[in-house]
Protein backbone atom coordinates (compact mmCIF):
# COMPACT_ATOMS: atom_id res chain seq x y z
CA UNK A 1 0.00 0.00 0.00
CA UNK A 2 1.45 3.34 -0.88
CA UNK A 3 2.09 5.86 2.05
CA UNK A 4 0.06 8.41 2.08
CA UNK A 5 1.46 12.28 1.58
CA UNK A 6 1.62 14.95 3.68
CA UNK A 7 3.32 18.17 2.31
CA UNK A 8 4.43 21.02 4.22
CA UNK A 9 4.30 24.83 3.23
CA UNK A 10 5.69 27.12 5.51
CA UNK A 11 6.91 30.60 6.49
CA UNK A 12 9.08 28.85 9.36
CA UNK A 13 12.61 28.57 7.41
CA UNK A 14 15.16 25.78 8.23
CA UNK A 15 17.00 27.34 11.07
CA UNK A 16 14.74 26.76 13.83
CA UNK A 17 13.14 23.26 15.27
CA UNK A 18 9.28 24.32 14.03
CA UNK A 19 9.12 22.56 10.78
CA UNK A 20 10.68 19.36 12.31
CA UNK A 21 8.49 19.57 15.18
CA UNK A 22 5.61 19.26 13.26
CA UNK A 23 7.12 16.13 11.28
CA UNK A 24 7.97 14.76 14.63
CA UNK A 25 4.52 14.87 15.89
CA UNK A 26 2.58 13.92 12.66
CA UNK A 27 5.37 10.70 12.35
CA UNK A 28 4.45 9.76 16.24
CA UNK A 29 0.39 9.64 15.12
CA UNK A 30 1.06 7.97 11.80
CA UNK A 31 4.95 6.34 10.95
CA UNK A 32 3.73 5.50 7.47
CA UNK A 33 3.61 9.12 6.32
CA UNK A 34 5.56 10.26 3.17
CA UNK A 35 6.43 13.96 4.12
CA UNK A 36 7.36 16.36 1.49
CA UNK A 37 8.61 19.84 2.04
CA UNK A 38 6.99 21.91 -1.03
CA UNK A 39 8.77 25.28 1.20
CA UNK A 40 9.37 26.73 3.90
CA UNK A 41 11.09 29.57 2.74
CA UNK A 42 7.69 31.91 2.13
CA UNK A 43 8.63 35.59 2.84
CA UNK A 44 7.86 36.10 6.71
CA UNK A 45 3.77 36.53 7.02
CA UNK A 46 2.95 36.71 3.31
CA UNK A 47 -0.42 34.68 3.08
CA UNK A 48 -0.13 35.80 -0.41
CA UNK A 49 2.64 34.29 -1.21
CA UNK A 50 1.90 31.38 0.50
CA UNK A 51 -1.18 31.20 -1.86
CA UNK A 52 0.68 31.79 -5.35
CA UNK A 53 3.31 28.64 -3.92
CA UNK A 54 0.55 26.12 -2.73
CA UNK A 55 -2.25 27.25 -5.89
CA UNK A 56 0.36 26.40 -8.50
CA UNK A 57 2.23 23.10 -7.15
CA UNK A 58 -0.51 20.78 -5.38
CA UNK A 59 -2.07 19.72 -8.56
CA UNK A 60 1.54 17.86 -9.48
CA UNK A 61 1.02 15.76 -6.37
CA UNK A 62 -1.54 12.83 -6.65
CA UNK A 63 -4.81 13.16 -5.59
CA UNK A 64 -5.73 12.93 -2.13
CA UNK A 65 -2.43 14.41 -0.70
CA UNK A 66 -2.47 16.19 2.07
CA UNK A 67 -1.49 19.49 2.33
CA UNK A 68 -0.73 21.24 5.20
CA UNK A 69 -0.11 25.38 5.00
CA UNK A 70 0.90 27.55 8.07
CA UNK A 71 1.38 31.15 7.21
CA UNK A 72 -0.38 32.25 10.17
CA UNK A 73 0.41 35.91 11.23
CA UNK A 74 -2.67 35.91 13.87
CA UNK A 75 -2.23 32.37 15.24
CA UNK A 76 -3.53 32.18 18.59
CA UNK A 77 -6.56 34.27 17.73
CA UNK A 78 -10.16 34.26 16.77
CA UNK A 79 -9.06 32.79 13.31
CA UNK A 80 -10.48 29.57 12.96
CA UNK A 81 -8.44 26.16 11.75
CA UNK A 82 -9.97 24.31 8.43
CA UNK A 83 -9.88 21.18 7.04
CA UNK A 84 -10.46 21.53 3.46
CA UNK A 85 -11.49 18.81 0.52
CA UNK A 86 -10.86 20.89 -3.06
CA UNK A 87 -10.64 19.25 -6.62
CA UNK A 88 -10.02 15.63 -5.06
CA UNK A 89 -6.86 16.88 -2.35
CA UNK A 90 -6.95 17.48 1.48
CA UNK A 91 -5.73 21.01 2.51
CA UNK A 92 -5.23 22.02 6.26
CA UNK A 93 -4.21 25.60 7.12
CA UNK A 94 -5.49 28.61 9.07
CA UNK A 95 -8.61 30.71 7.81
CA UNK A 96 -6.81 33.85 7.04
CA UNK A 97 -7.12 33.57 2.88
CA UNK A 98 -4.10 31.24 2.43
CA UNK A 99 -6.24 28.83 0.12
CA UNK A 100 -7.81 31.25 -1.79
CA UNK A 101 -5.85 31.10 -5.10
CA UNK A 102 -8.47 27.30 -4.69
CA UNK A 103 -11.64 29.02 -4.02
CA UNK A 104 -11.80 29.75 -7.25
CA UNK A 105 -14.26 27.96 -8.81
CA UNK A 106 -13.16 24.35 -7.96
CA UNK A 107 -15.02 21.54 -9.18
CA UNK A 108 -15.37 20.51 -5.84
CA UNK A 109 -14.95 22.06 -2.67
CA UNK A 110 -16.16 21.07 0.90
CA UNK A 111 -14.30 23.32 4.17
CA UNK A 112 -14.56 22.49 7.57
CA UNK A 113 -14.21 24.20 10.75
CA UNK A 114 -11.35 22.07 13.24
CA UNK A 115 -13.33 22.18 16.55
CA UNK A 116 -12.55 18.32 17.38
CA UNK A 117 -10.16 19.06 20.09
CA UNK A 118 -9.45 15.65 20.99
CA UNK A 119 -7.44 15.72 17.85
CA UNK A 120 -5.12 18.49 19.06
CA UNK A 121 -1.67 17.94 20.52
CA UNK A 122 -1.63 18.64 24.54
CA UNK A 123 -1.16 20.84 26.40
CA UNK A 124 -1.90 23.49 23.03
CA UNK A 125 0.27 26.24 22.66
CA UNK A 126 -1.40 29.68 21.89
CA UNK A 127 1.64 30.16 18.79
CA UNK A 128 1.98 27.57 17.45
CA UNK A 129 -0.78 25.69 16.03
CA UNK A 130 1.37 24.09 13.36
CA UNK A 131 2.59 21.66 15.55
CA UNK A 132 -0.53 21.44 17.93
CA UNK A 133 -3.35 21.35 15.46
CA UNK A 134 -2.81 21.22 11.58
CA UNK A 135 0.34 18.49 12.33
CA UNK A 136 -2.20 16.34 14.25
CA UNK A 137 -4.74 16.85 12.27
CA UNK A 138 -3.01 15.74 8.55
CA UNK A 139 -1.64 12.94 10.73
CA UNK A 140 -5.18 11.59 11.93
CA UNK A 141 -6.99 12.45 8.26
CA UNK A 142 -4.14 9.99 6.72
CA UNK A 143 -4.77 7.67 9.35
CA UNK A 144 -8.36 7.26 7.85
CA UNK A 145 -10.02 9.72 10.26
CA UNK A 146 -13.34 11.17 8.08
CA UNK A 147 -12.80 14.54 7.35
CA UNK A 148 -16.34 15.53 8.59
CA UNK A 149 -15.11 13.97 11.83
CA UNK A 150 -13.00 16.97 12.38
CA UNK A 151 -15.52 19.83 12.67
CA UNK A 152 -18.89 21.34 10.92
CA UNK A 153 -18.99 22.35 7.51
CA UNK A 154 -18.84 26.47 6.48
CA UNK A 155 -18.99 28.05 3.70
CA UNK A 156 -17.82 31.73 5.22
CA UNK A 157 -14.16 31.37 5.20
CA UNK A 158 -11.73 34.06 4.20
CA UNK A 159 -11.29 34.00 0.67
CA UNK A 160 -9.01 37.19 -0.44
CA UNK A 161 -9.48 39.53 -3.66
CA UNK A 162 -6.96 37.94 -5.77
CA UNK A 163 -5.81 40.47 -8.33
CA UNK A 164 -6.62 40.02 -11.98
CA UNK A 165 -6.23 41.91 -14.83
CA UNK A 166 -8.62 44.50 -16.16
CA UNK A 167 -9.13 45.77 -19.42
CA UNK A 168 -8.38 49.43 -20.18
CA UNK A 169 -10.49 52.24 -21.72
CA UNK A 170 -8.37 51.47 -25.13
CA UNK A 171 -8.48 47.61 -24.50
CA UNK A 172 -5.12 47.46 -23.17
CA UNK A 173 -4.69 44.75 -20.06
CA UNK A 174 -3.59 46.19 -17.05
CA UNK A 175 -1.99 43.95 -14.67
CA UNK A 176 0.42 43.45 -12.00
CA UNK A 177 3.63 41.85 -10.74
CA UNK A 178 1.98 38.50 -7.69
CA UNK A 179 5.43 37.51 -7.18
CA UNK A 180 8.91 37.41 -7.30
CA UNK A 181 10.29 34.12 -7.27
CA UNK A 182 14.03 33.46 -5.94
CA UNK A 183 15.78 33.92 -9.33
CA UNK A 184 14.24 37.83 -8.94
CA UNK A 185 12.03 37.03 -11.89
CA UNK A 186 9.09 39.53 -12.03
CA UNK A 187 6.07 36.69 -11.76
CA UNK A 188 2.40 38.52 -13.71
CA UNK A 189 -0.85 37.95 -13.45
CA UNK A 190 -1.34 37.99 -16.97
CA UNK A 191 -1.83 34.21 -18.17
CA UNK A 192 -1.15 32.64 -21.57
CA UNK A 193 -4.46 31.91 -22.07
CA UNK A 194 -5.35 36.20 -21.94
CA UNK A 195 -2.58 36.75 -23.91
CA UNK A 196 -3.00 34.58 -26.46
CA UNK A 197 -7.00 35.78 -26.80
CA UNK A 198 -5.93 39.55 -27.01
CA UNK A 199 -3.61 37.91 -29.88
CA UNK A 200 -6.31 36.26 -31.95
CA UNK A 201 -8.21 39.50 -31.77
CA UNK A 202 -5.49 41.93 -32.46
CA UNK A 203 -5.43 43.09 -36.17
CA UNK A 204 -1.36 43.62 -35.79
CA UNK A 205 0.74 40.97 -33.81
CA UNK A 206 3.41 43.29 -32.63
CA UNK A 207 2.31 44.15 -28.47
CA UNK A 208 4.08 46.45 -26.05
CA UNK A 209 4.53 45.28 -22.35
CA UNK A 210 5.13 48.36 -20.87
CA UNK A 211 6.42 47.98 -16.53
CA UNK A 212 8.67 50.16 -14.47
CA UNK A 213 10.39 52.39 -17.23
CA UNK A 214 10.99 49.76 -19.94
CA UNK A 215 9.10 48.56 -22.83
CA UNK A 216 9.17 45.54 -24.22
CA UNK A 217 7.63 43.83 -27.81
CA UNK A 218 9.34 40.68 -28.37
CA UNK A 219 8.50 36.92 -26.06
CA UNK A 220 11.60 34.79 -25.56
CA UNK A 221 10.90 30.79 -25.19
CA UNK A 222 13.26 30.09 -22.26
CA UNK A 223 15.43 31.90 -20.45
CA UNK A 224 18.53 31.57 -22.29
CA UNK A 225 17.65 33.59 -25.17
CA UNK A 226 17.39 35.97 -22.78
CA UNK A 227 20.39 38.90 -23.60
CA UNK A 228 22.73 38.89 -20.43
CA UNK A 229 21.34 41.66 -18.33
CA UNK A 230 18.96 43.11 -20.22
CA UNK A 231 14.96 42.50 -19.17
CA UNK A 232 12.51 40.23 -21.20
CA UNK A 233 9.67 38.69 -21.20
CA UNK A 234 8.58 35.00 -21.36
CA UNK A 235 5.78 32.98 -20.30
CA UNK A 236 7.25 30.77 -17.21
CA UNK A 237 6.59 27.24 -15.96
CA UNK A 238 2.86 28.59 -14.42
CA UNK A 239 1.59 29.57 -17.57
CA UNK A 240 1.64 33.93 -16.53
CA UNK A 241 4.17 36.04 -18.11
CA UNK A 242 7.39 37.09 -16.03
CA UNK A 243 9.64 39.56 -16.82
CA UNK A 244 13.33 37.84 -16.39
CA UNK A 245 17.01 38.91 -16.81
CA UNK A 246 19.81 36.52 -17.57
CA UNK A 247 21.75 35.91 -14.79
CA UNK A 248 20.73 39.08 -12.69
CA UNK A 249 17.38 39.16 -10.79
CA UNK A 250 14.88 41.59 -12.90
CA UNK A 251 13.32 42.43 -9.84
CA UNK A 252 16.85 44.82 -8.67
CA UNK A 253 17.66 45.53 -12.46
CA UNK A 254 14.44 47.24 -12.42
CA UNK A 255 14.02 47.90 -9.12
CA UNK A 256 9.88 46.47 -9.06
CA UNK A 257 8.50 44.47 -6.26
CA UNK A 258 5.16 43.07 -5.67
CA UNK A 259 2.30 45.18 -6.69
CA UNK A 260 4.23 47.30 -9.82
CA UNK A 261 1.89 47.56 -12.69
CA UNK A 262 1.82 47.06 -15.97
CA UNK A 263 0.62 47.49 -19.44
CA UNK A 264 0.15 44.93 -22.02
CA UNK A 265 -1.43 46.33 -25.35
CA UNK A 266 -0.93 45.38 -28.86
CA UNK A 267 -0.07 48.46 -31.41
Amino acid sequence: MTSPIVTLTTDFGTRDNYAAAMKAVMLNINPDLNIVDITHEIRRQDIMEACFIIANTYHYFPSWSIHVVVVDPTVGSSRRPLVASINGHYFIAPDNGVLSGLYQDPEDISVYGIDAEHYYLRPLSSTFHGRDIFAPVAAWLAKGIEIVNFGDRIDDYVDLKLPVPVVGEEGELEGEVIHIDSFGNLITNVTRGQFEEMLEQAENHKFELRIGDVTLSDLKRFYAECEKGNPAALFGSTSQLEVAAKQKSASDLLSLGKGAKLTLKFT
